[in-house]
């Protein structure tokens, strides 16, 4: 696993005007970060949405 201050993007040979980045490049703690926060919060739409179910129920 790379380290927390490890900058991880796209490889730059693949990278032209006809075929840019579709990310920028970020530390990888940085996207361990936003990856925890977007997990955490598609849990919780989810612990939501069956929450809501039940009382229809």
């Amino acid at each position: 696993m790379p380290t927390e201050d490890c900058l991880v993007g796209p490889a730059e040979k693949f990278l032209s005007e006809d075929n840019p980045p579709c990310y920028h490049t970020v530390r990888f703690g940085d996207f361990k970060r936003i990856y925890n926060v977007v997990k955490l919060g598609s849990s919780l739409n989810l612990t939501t949405n069956l929450k809501n179910i039940q009382k229809e129920m």
